[in-house]
């Protein structure tokens, strides 16, 4: 049952009320194109870092992997059970180190997760968890190239007051900041793609599909119309916004 108004702290609480299934730049699209990247096979233990309500894991285990789904927010996890009762769920420490072995995993990624943290201690440790010739992949929105650091801040802390969450990092790092943080991480990089390419080379949604994806939003109209405020607040400062943009990058980990 969906809690109240009141129990909102920000926009992705109201997500995992919803049990939004895609919430990061891309949608669906960027999903099916980081998974196909990431060359999932069949019986892979792979790590789903900051899995929100479940969608992507629960992807990767019907294409026959073993998924671990780790989250910091309870109610993002409860979201996640709601989906599937068969994932294998972890609560995150607030701490960025992962609660895994060297090389526990054949595959793992976050999608709108690690730009929300600490890059420089985030990305170490996901390449640290994933075995030699293992994959590691990310959807991260990011700064456009020449933000300055006072405009990313004032950018991030706009971001705040709207939504609870920072809008990206707090270091302005571009795309060639990323890549160089990746492969001095210990990544052979494979593939750099913005986002906007490929949510283009996805088939128009059907009215039944735009129905459904709809239809949780419509059983609670309290939180649908915080969620309206949101997207007014989204148009809103569209200025600020702009100075971001969505990457995929897709990498092996080295020997």
């Amino acid at each position: 049952m969906l809690w109240g108004v009141a129990g909102m702290t920000d926009y992705l609480d109201l997500e995992a009320a919803f049990s939004t299934p895609w919430v990061h730049p891309g949608g669906a699209s960027a999903t099916t194109h980081l998974l196909a990247g990431l060359r999932i096979a069949r019986g892979d233990r792979v790590l789903d870092l900051g899995c929100g309500t479940g969608a992507t894991a629960v992807e990767a285990a019907r294409s026959g992997a073993r998924p671990i789904a780790l989250d910091l927010r309870p109610a993002m996890l409860a979201a996640a059970r709601r989906r599937s009762t068969e994932l294998a769920l972890i609560r995150a420490a607030a701490d960025p180190a992962l609660p895994f072995a060297d090389g526990s995993f054949d595959a793992v990624w976050a999608e709108s997760v690690v730009a929300l943290l600490d890059p420089r201690r985030v990305v170490p440790e996901m390449v640290r968890v994933v075995r030699p010739g293992g994959r590691v992949g990310l959807n991260e929105r990011i700064w456009r190239p020449g933000t300055p650091a006072g405009r990313a801040a004032r950018v991030n802390a706009l971001s705040r007051r709207c939504f609870g969450i920072p809008a990206s990092a707090v270091d302005p790092r571009d795309r060639d900041g990323w890549v160089a943080l990746l492969e001095g991480s210990g990544l052979r990089l494979e593939e750099v793609t913005a986002v906007d390419d490929v949510a283009r080379a996805e088939r128009p949604p059907d009215r039944r599909g735009w129905l459904e994806r709809r239809r949780p939003y419509l059983a609670s109209p309290a939180l649908y119309l915080r969620s309206l405020r949101w997207r007014w607040l989204m148009r809103r400062h569209h200025d600020a916004w702009s100075k971001l943009e969505s990457w995929i990058f897709i990498g092996e980990r080295r020997p």
